[in-house]
């Protein structure tokens, strides 16, 4: 059951201020302006995202999130546009 509740409920938003990744009964939450890289992999360690398909979002000083939205191509451009620290993308 708890595998279908992440399966089901996992998804990322970007908000004025934060990414929000929601998935199961988790939330993380990463300031924009703490976001440093992101990028698409296909790094298969564990993490929310429900693809091999994925985005490394790199925050904080040594910080990672893997994750796998439906368009990999728009969400990296959306993050880039609105994350002021991003040194490279794509």
């Amino acid at each position: 059951m708890f595998m279908l509740w992440v399966c089901f409920t996992t998804h990322y938003l970007v908000s004025d201020t934060h990414l929000i990744i929601r998935y199961g009964p988790f939330i993380k939450t990463i300031p924009l302006d703490s976001i440093t890289s992101v990028k698409k992999t296909s790094n298969p360690i564990s993490s929310p995202a429900l693809s091999l398909k994925r985005i490394e979002v790199l925050y904080g000083r040594y910080d990672m999130m893997l994750i796998s939205p439906k368009n990999r191509d728009e969400f990296i451009t959306l993050l880039s546009d609105r994350c002021i620290n991003i040194k490279q993308a794509r």
